[in-house]
């Protein structure tokens, strides 16, 4: 597990700043504050662009995620991984448990170079909302950084029927805007199962052949 950071603070759920990003990122009102979310992302280090999403979907993924940084996707080659392993901002009280839903492999481009994506679901505390999060194992995916926030949903929906609708309406924005290619196949299953998955991917990409 990614060692915590000097100093620490201990917190009940989430840090001033994190509150604030997950407010923003949410859509919602927050108290009013002398720190500034564009700000916050800066000494994040969230990259200024990130190709078709927005910075604070990286900031919102890396909270939800840092528990679980060593188990996410790791690309390793001759000068170490491409994934940064980030210290923990915080002590959390409450932990986030994030629940593995399915890992897809988008394309193999060469002998031991494959494309994964891991996708999770968390819940939220305080939020009583569910994150999807979509991970890959190097920052070329996502333009700049290793996972992205794509989608949430309330607590009246089904916990996969809001995770299908969210992971379908971003692979269906990647067809549109990226010409991108129905994934090859499963490097994993959670959650979501082996005809499910298949089953989204036809229904998105219906007019080519099974993968």
């Amino acid at each position: 597990m990614p060692d915590f950071r000097p100093g620490a603070p201990a917190v009940d759920l989430f840090t001033v700043d994190e509150h604030l990003v997950l407010c923003d990122w949410f859509g919602i009102d927050h108290p009013r504050s002398e720190r500034w979310v564009p700000d916050i992302l800066d000494e994040w280090n969230i990259p200024e662009e990130i190709c078709g999403y927005q910075r604070t979907s990286a900031a919102v993924a890396q909270v939800l995620l840092e528990r679980i940084q060593d188990r996410l996707p790791q690309w390793v080659g001759p000068n170490g991984g491409a994934r940064p392993l980030l210290d923990r901002r915080s002590r959390r009280k409450v932990e986030l448990w994030p629940r593995h839903l399915m890992t897809i492999n988008w394309a193999d481009s060469g002998p031991g170079f494959s494309w994964p994506v891991a996708y999770n679901v968390s819940y939220v505390p305080g939020f009583d909302r569910s994150v999807v999060t979509a991970s890959a194992d190097c920052p070329e995916m996502f333009g700049g950084v290793c996972d992205i926030a794509i989608g949430f949903f309330g607590p009246e929906i089904p916990i996969v029927q809001g995770c299908r609708d969210i992971i379908m309406s971003d692979w269906s924005w990647q067809r549109a805007e990226c010409d991108q290619q129905r994934w090859e196949y499963l490097f994993d299953t959670g959650l979501v199962c082996k005809a499910e998955a298949l089953a989204w991917a036809d229904e998105v990409w219906a007019d080519q052949s099974d993968g």
